[in-house]
């Protein structure tokens, strides 16, 4: 087992501020809540890695070419124990476009590659722009990683209980290719806001060319960061949800009340009022996987002086650029991916054989032998002791005399 880093809302550092709150239990108090936008703890960003592949003709490593996250299966709690690694990116990065090597940093301030092959990323056929790898074995202690617990990975109940929906912030984090490091992969980080949430009924076209349901995310993006981690988080004071939606939050046990200032505030004070009960989180959304295109007409400025004209672009060429919309696989289909038989047998497999470790290990350690002091060992068998198999027999006769019986010594 690894000992790993497992990310918590408590690694985005939100600020803080004093709220007037109630509660069924408290009643009326006060409270310091998160607010805001976060600053990153750094274990987020060795969640990420990149990628890279192999040129075709010559085998000289190229890239980096994409993004991916380190997932794990164990760990949620403390010690925070990683039992099952995965790396996780885009099936078109990884499979389609062999961008198969992963970069990931180290604790010495440089970085390594761990090399696996297009065909050892486990993918759905007809599923999701979505592949993965068991690297478990694969780590080792030098390395700076931390992991994405399963647990953080949203479902399609948790969207239905936290009442998810369009306007949630979020970021991303990824390969920024214009500059990705020399030494170590340099995370870049994007924010932005949900969207458009994933409908079974109205598909999207993905790079792989499945039409899936995928979320729509509202972020600048650019080459690179294809398969980087979306990231959703909640605070209590960005809850801009109306009095109806939080009638249904109270009927399903949870409530959340705010009075804004100039709006029905009955009190004087400086805090805010609100009702609240664990209004905060930070999930995975999902995996960035591709971008909307818009069509431009292109119009020529006053050439500056002393600049040619190439003419390569001519007025009103219309182009094509991408838009802020981003395209996301639900985190959902990175538990499917991972519960495929492939990795299900090996974690079964890993399991036993570390059940079967730890039981080696509770062996005792047999008590030393009770008896007369055993004569110093020989020799060790060589020609300059021809006699070192008598020897031998001798030591293991007189290392298995038995006690004396009847109490004598």
């Amino acid at each position: 087992m690894l000992l790993g880093n497992a990310i918590a809302f408590q690694d985005a550092d939100f600020p803080h501020r004093l709220v007037r709150c109630w509660s069924a239990l408290e009643g009326n108090h006060a409270r310091w809540v998160p607010y805001g936008m976060p600053r990153l703890n750094p274990l987020l960003k060795h969640a990420v890695f990149f990628l890279y592949g192999k040129h075709p003709k010559t085998g000289k490593v190229v890239g980096p070419l994409g993004t991916g996250s380190l997932v794990a299966i164990g760990g949620a709690s403390p010690p925070y124990v990683v039992e099952h690694l995965y790396a996780v990116t885009c099936h078109h990065v990884a499979v389609k476009i062999g961008a198969s090597i992963l970069r990931i940093n180290t604790k010495d301030g440089k970085s390594r590659q761990i090399q696996l092959e297009p065909h050892e990323w486990q993918f759905i056929g007809r599923g999701d722009d979505l592949c993965a790898a068991d690297i478990t074995e694969r780590v080792k202690e030098t390395d700076l990683i931390s992991a994405i617990p399963a647990d953080l990975l949203m479902r399609r109940d948790f969207i239905e209980l936290e009442q998810v929906e369009i306007g949630e912030d979020g970021f991303m984090l990824g390969l920024f290719a214009a500059h990705p490091g020399k030494k170590q992969n340099l995370v870049a980080a994007r924010f932005g806001n949900l969207s458009l949430l994933a409908k079974d009924d109205e598909p999207i076209k993905q790079p792989n060319g499945q039409n899936r349901p995928s979320h729509i995310f509202d972020m600048r993006s650019r080459p690179g960061f294809s398969g980087s981690p979306v990231f959703l988080y909640r605070t209590p004071a960005g809850d801009l949800r109306t009095a109806a939606d939080r009638g249904r939050i109270e009927s399903m046990g949870r409530t959340v009340r705010r009075s804004m200032p100039g709006m029905l505030n009955q009190h004087d004070s400086i805090f805010d009022e609100m009702e609240i009960q664990e209004n905060t989180f930070l999930m995975v959304l999902g995996v960035h996987c591709a971008q909307y295109h818009e069509r431009v007409e292109a119009r020529k400025i006053k050439k500056v002086t002393g600049e040619t004209d190439d003419n390569i672009v001519r007025d009103r060429d219309r182009l094509r650029i991408p838009s802020s919309m981003a395209i996301v696989v639900p985190a959902w289909e990175i538990v499917n991916l991972l519960n495929l038989p492939f990795f299900k047998q090996i974690r079964e497999r890993r399991d036993e054989m570390r059940r079967q470790q730890r039981d080696w290990d509770d062996i005792p350690e047999p008590e030393a032998t009770i008896g007369p002091p055993v004569d110093q060992p020989s020799l060790p068998a060589s020609d300059a002791n021809p006699n070192h198999l008598g020897d031998f027999k001798r030591l293991v006769d007189v290392a298995a005399r038995k006690r004396p019986q009847g109490g004598q010594t």
